[in-house]
């Protein structure tokens, strides 16, 4: 039962990330856009790299042939999260050199920690307990969504001053907010993460009510980024009206 919930919610998140990456990277050939090119290569890759794993080992493969695919679904998802980390840059500090720094501690976390993990046989990187590299590597997927989440909420208080002042865009107010969130609930994502591969290592099985949350805190992820770059008429005419009484009353 619990293997069948892990692979359930595992296909779920595929479809969600891949459904958006093809969503964003079309947008990104129209309108040349940097971030949203960067957004939608990261979930391409986070896409890719659920399957390349949880598909050989839902079919028992031979680990020979397992090995290096686990090796390949690690480095789509290193990879992914760097550009997520460059994403941050690009859309909040474009011109700050220190964010230049940022991501490359990031990615210098991202590859110390997946190398690592290699040199002790965790190809897999399933075992936080007994291979200190896993931390590493998982330092390296926290900072980016606590990154995107402060980087937000800055801008998000910037913008809501400027509403009351009765200025400023009641959407991109509403967008920041919902990175903020975004990011909030990304984090909650890595540390439920964690304690998975922790209960994993302990009793080699997935828990199911586990996996569920984490498929559903991934696809709240994922809904709040769509409506950020898509918000429906419907969804942008009840912002606006949410707005403009503070606006009025200003």
């Amino acid at each position: 039962m619990e293997d069948a919930a892990y692979y359930l919610s595992e296909g779920i998140i595929t479809a969600a990330f891949l459904c958006l990456a093809v969503r964003l990277l079309h947008r990104s050939f129209r309108t040349h856009a940097a971030p949203e090119r960067l957004l939608g290569t990261c979930f391409l890759l986070w896409g890719l790299s659920h399957p390349l794993f949880t598909i050989p080992e839902a079919l028992g493969v031979d680990e020979l042939v397992l090995a290096p695919l686990a090796n390949a679904s690690r480095i789509c998802w290193q990879t992914g999260t760097a550009l997520m980390a460059l994403f941050v840059k690009q859309t909040f500090r474009k011109s700050d050199p220190r964010a230049t720094w940022i991501v490359a501690g990031i990615a210098a976390l991202l590859v110390t920690g997946g190398v690592g993990s290699v040199w002790v046989g965790d190809y897999g990187g399933d075992y936080p307990l007994s291979n200190p590299w896993w931390w590493l590597e998982w330092a390296g997927s926290v900072i980016p969504v606590v990154w995107i989440s402060m980087e937000a909420s800055v801008y998000y208080l910037k913008v809501r001053q400027h509403r009351w002042l009765g200025e400023g865009d009641a959407l991109l107010c509403n967008r920041m907010g919902l990175w903020c969130l975004v990011g909030v609930c990304w984090v909650v994502v890595e540390c439920a993460t964690a304690a998975q591969y922790i209960i994993f290592e302990l009793t080699e099985r997935w828990l199911a009510s586990l996996s569920f949350t984490l498929a559903l805190l991934e696809l709240s992820g994922v809904a709040m980024i769509w409506l950020v770059f898509y918000p429906p008429a419907v969804y942008r005419r009840w912002i606006n009206q949410e707005a403009a009484p503070h606006v009025r009353a200003a």
